[in-house]
């Protein structure tokens, strides 16, 4: 099998928290990544579900080095990130970019729309003189489906679904192998939705691009992923294929998120829905053995004493649950 375009071992983020004032006190931890591995290849879709405060848009900020990991190794396309000076990261980052879930709060208010999406490239000097700047925005304009002559409006101007193209423009400028989703979609309209993700297919084809999309809607997940990975309290509970995670979900919790899912079709004959207890944990205090078991169903007194590792259920479906595997 060829290399992943990206690897992910062991891969932590803590965050301090301090009791305020002059004579302020560390309290502990917010453990929002705590240990996950995985890879991505080329040309595939990951989708990264889980409830809010799962530890999501902690990783893909973590991927593009937004955030400093607490240890752990991310590489990317053979170079390892750990370490690396923001001058190192520069060549790299060209490479990786996001798209970020409030598509007006991502966008400068002060900078015209075609200055936003031409920043990257100013940034990283690619274009050779102001009319090659120029070229190349109007070019990224009609890729996602935005008349050029936009580019000297700002962003109040545009509704959601042009202002999140933008987005999406200012996330090719420099040609990236790799684009982190986080919630791309989340404050749309369903109609704006559909459209906004068919551009993402159609771009992912023609410029052979790996996606993270990262999203708290498993219907959106499934239209687009060619695997899933759930998340839960900084773990990764189960890794499938999307077809496979949708036919037959072995995690208690992974269970519970479809049940509570909208069926698509009418003809759905799923059955009803799972009622999870309580809330999820803090962070800052995560239940001893497996952090699911203070909500799940069928838990056993193994659960509390032994943090369940992530194994193969089935080829290609992986879980972490003492139930299963």
């Amino acid at each position: 099998m060829a290399e992943p375009l990206i690897a992910v071992h062991d891969l932590y983020k803590h965050f301090p928290t301090r009791l305020g004032g002059m004579l302020s006190r560390r309290l502990g931890y917010v453990r929002a990544v705590d240990g996950v591995s995985f890879e991505i290849h080329r040309g595939e879709t990951i989708g990264l579900v889980g409830e809010s405060g799962s530890g999501k848009s902690t990783v893909g900020r973590l991927l593009v080095r937004l955030l400093d990991p607490t240890r752990g190794e991310i590489v990317f396309d053979g170079h390892s990130l750990a370490g690396l000076t923001p001058a190192q990261l520069r060549p790299l980052r060209r490479h990786m970019q996001m798209v970020f879930q409030d598509p007006f709060s991502s966008l400068n208010p002060r900078r015209t729309v075609g200055e936003s999406v031409g920043y990257p490239l100013k940034v990283q000097r690619v274009c050779r003189s102001k009319r090659e700047l120029q070229e190349r925005v109007h070019q990224l304009f009609e890729v996602v489906g935005l008349e050029p002559y936009f580019m000297n409006r700002y962003p109040h101007e545009f509704s959601g679904g042009q202002r999140q193209r933008i987005g999406i423009a200012r996330a090719l400028a420099l040609n990236p192998q790799f684009i982190i989703l986080d919630e791309p979609v989340s404050a749309l309209d369903v109609s704006i939705q559909a459209q906004v993700l068919t551009l993402l297919q159609e771009l992912q084809e023609r410029f052979r691009l790996t996606y993270l999309f990262i999203s708290h809607d498993l219907n959106v997940v499934e239209y687009l992923s060619t695997r899933v990975m759930v998340m839960y309290l900084g773990k990764i509970v189960e890794v499938a294929s999307a077809e496979e995670l949708y036919r037959q979900p072995l995690h208690p919790y992974t269970q519970a998120l479809l049940s509570a899912n909208p069926p698509l079709s009418p003809d759905d004959t799923s059955t009803g829905r799972i009622v999870l207890r309580g809330e999820i944990p803090s962070p800052l205090a995560v239940p001893s053995g497996c952090r699911f078991r203070t909500r799940c169903p069928i838990a056993m007194a193994q659960c509390a004493a032994v943090e369940p590792p992530l194994l193969e259920a089935a080829p290609g479906h992986h879980v972490a649950c003492h139930a299963v595997v």
